[in-house]
């Protein structure tokens, strides 16, 4: 194994801030073999984000039936997104290195991108129960507190899927890419690290947006006049936009999208960092643990030893 290798060698204790770098090493040292590996699958991510905000969001208002299949257009293509990117994932964990791709239309897993569907479909299910169970909180409370004591529930209760999201991810990636897992929630992940993976979780975070905010800002200016156009028609002015601007939104907001989906798979490197990170610091803790109880086993035998004697 070479210099590089050992460099992006997943199963190493490494600080946040070397959790984050190496991620993001990783992501933009192999960033040919993932484009050519996922190009196809951001191509379908970048056409239908393009026409779900050209033609379908203006129409979801009141439109429950519609909210419906947006949302699960949506979760089918981020789960198709996030399988690949995970695929190239399992791929460097058992080789070491990004895969390189054997065909036309990229690279993925089919165990990792079922596994990924599955891992994905479980926990929106559970985000569904309890947002029905926030709202029906939410309903309750409003009875009998104040609208501003109400308020400070909703937002708590709004707050705590925020605070899980580290052990919700490591979870994930131990079901994904580790290949004993059994379930999705046959993983470990103990409390001691959750404050370092929400920090990671909150620098990727802002990563992301800063990303996306600076390579869609065509499409943000595009998005604020449509919006500003649709006030004005509102209040009986002209729509002020040309005709061609359907045309315009789609090629815009479907390369938005095509920018967008390899910066949603930039931000997976570091959390794989941060599961091989865990999994070694657990790992040792294991190998101390058991080296005292032997040096312990060992002390103990020499005393009954010494008492025979």
């Amino acid at each position: 194994m070479n210099k590089n290798q050992n460099d992006f060698e997943l199963f190493r204790l490494r600080s946040t801030g070397a959790i984050i770098r190496d991620g993001y090493r990783l992501y933009m040292d192999s960033f040919r073999r993932i484009f050519r590996c996922s190009w196809l699958v951001a191509l379908v991510y970048a056409i239908s984000y393009g026409v779900m905000t050209t033609f379908v969001l203006d129409e979801m208002i009141g439109n429950p039936k519609l909210s419906l299949l947006v949302a699960a257009v949506s979760l089918l293509v981020g789960s198709l997104l996030t399988g690949t990117g995970m695929s190239l994932l399992y791929e460097h964990r058992q080789s070491g290195s990004i895969p390189t791709s054997q065909h036309w239309y990229g690279f993925f897993d089919k165990r990792t991108m079922l596994r990924t569907f599955a891992m994905t479909i479980s926990f929106f299910i559970v985000l569904l129960l309890y947002l029905f169970l926030a709202v029906f909180v939410g309903t309750r409370l409003a009875v009998s507190l104040s609208r501003i004591a109400t308020l400070v529930v909703v937002f708590l209760m709004a707050f705590i899927p925020v605070l899980c999201v580290p052990s919700v991810l490591m979870y994930m990636y131990d079901f994904i890419i580790s290949p004993s897992s059994k379930n999705p929630f046959s993983g470990r992940f103990p409390l001691r690290y959750w404050g370092g993976a929400f920090i990671i979780f909150i620098v990727v975070t802002i990563v992301c947006l800063l990303m996306v905010t600076i390579t869609q800002l065509p499409a943000n200016i595009l998005m604020i006049a449509n919006i500003r156009s649709r006030a004005g028609i509102l209040i009986g002015d002209p729509t002020g936009m040309p005709d061609y601007m359907t045309e315009l939104k789609l090629i815009v907001f479907t390369l938005a999208g095509f920018i967008q989906a390899f910066v949603t798979l930039s931000s997976l490197f570091p959390f794989y960092y941060l599961y091989g990170s865990v999994q070694a610091q657990e790992q040792e803790r294991a190998d101390m643990k058991q080296k005292m109880n032997g040096q312990q086993s060992s002390f103990s035998q020499q005393q009954d030893y010494i008492e025979y004697e």
